[in-house]
Parts: structure tokens; sequence; C-alpha cells
């Protein structure tokens, strides 16, 4: 497509001159040659745009937990095992790791539904070292209580990132209504 548009480029540039400077422009082959020899250089730069845009791997996953989740001990790994999307295959459905397969800038998202009367907290931790934690207090509530966090964050190939309890308060976590999401930015 973007070939198509300098090719048209190419064509106003040689026919679209007034018939005066056409002929100068015609008659001076450096400039002519000059010209042709960007418009080539335009054409070579959209063809690598196109081959790696072809060529891009995306990475990326969202998953839900099936089961409810309760009286879990602190950091134990919160397995969402229902997997959505993969792209990419880095999220293990059975560990509930996601392994960074390339380095670079990623963002990644949870989100816990606990019943009333209990209270769920959750951290994010790449190899362990805590990144970000999220308080879902529904203990003084009539109505089960959700809580999202999002963070973004710079990884190295072979990292581990996962959701897990903290503090001890991993008193009820239901089904169909947690999720966790991460993609390469």
């Amino acid at each position: 497509m973007l070939t198509l548009v300098f090719l048209i480029l190419k064509v106003i540039i040689i026919h679209g001159i007034n018939s005066s400077d056409k002929r100068l422009l015609m008659n001076d082959p450096d400039v002519l040659h000059q010209l042709e020899l960007k418009i080539q250089n335009l054409q070579n730069i959209v063809s690598q745009i196109q081959q790696n845009e072809h060529n891009k791997t995306y990475i990326g996953f969202h998953a839900e937990l099936s089961n409810v989740l309760q009286n879990l001990p602190h950091d134990t790994i919160i397995v969402f095992d229902k997997v959505v999307t993969n792209d990419g295959g880095a999220y293990d459905s059975i560990s509930g790791d996601f392994t960074v397969p390339e380095d670079g800038l990623y963002s990644f998202a949870w989100t816990t539904l606990t019943n009333p009367g209990h209270i769920f907290h959750t951290q994010l931790t790449v190899d362990g070292r805590v990144i970000s934690k999220s308080h879902n207090n529904a203990a003084s509530t009539h109505d089960g209580k959700t809580a999202t966090k999002n963070v973004v964050v710079h990884l190295k190939k072979g990292n581990r990132v996962r959701i897990q309890t903290f503090q001890s308060y991993g008193h009820i976590l239901v089904a169909g209504w947690s999720s966790f999401c991460g993609f390469k930015v």
C-alpha cells in the first residue's frame, strides 16, 4: 500500500511540474537521478517496515479463575487456570507464572472479587520481588467487592511474573470474576 503511495508521489513529482520546469528537470540527469534515488530509498524503508510488521510476534495473555479459592496462606500463588488468550505461550496455567519471553516493557492487570464479609489481598511479584499490591476488603459490605490493579514494568527474558496472596488475607476469591492479564508494550 505504501509502495503504491510512493509510486504515485514519483509520478506527481515528475509529471506535476510545469512544462518549463519539467524540461529543466528532464535535462538535468543529476537532479533526476537524485530524485529517483530518494524515491528508491523511501520504497526500501517502506518495504522494511512492512517486513518487520509481518514478522512481529505478539506477546499477551488473559486468564481467569475457574474455582473458588479460600483460606489461603501468605505468599500462595494464585493460579488463573482458565486461559482465554495466550499469544506467545508465556503464561502457564498450571504454575500461574508468566515467563518473560523477551526483554521489554510489559503491562499487567489483575482483578479480584471477594464475597461480603471477607478480605483478599494480592501482590504482583517478579522473581519473588514485590512490584505492587492490591487490597480487596469487603469485610464491612453486604455485596461482593472487586479490586483491580495495573502495573507497567521493564522485564528481562526469563523473569517470572505471578500474583500471590500477602499478609494471610486470602479469605475467599470468587471464580469467574477474577482474572490476570498482561502483554508486551
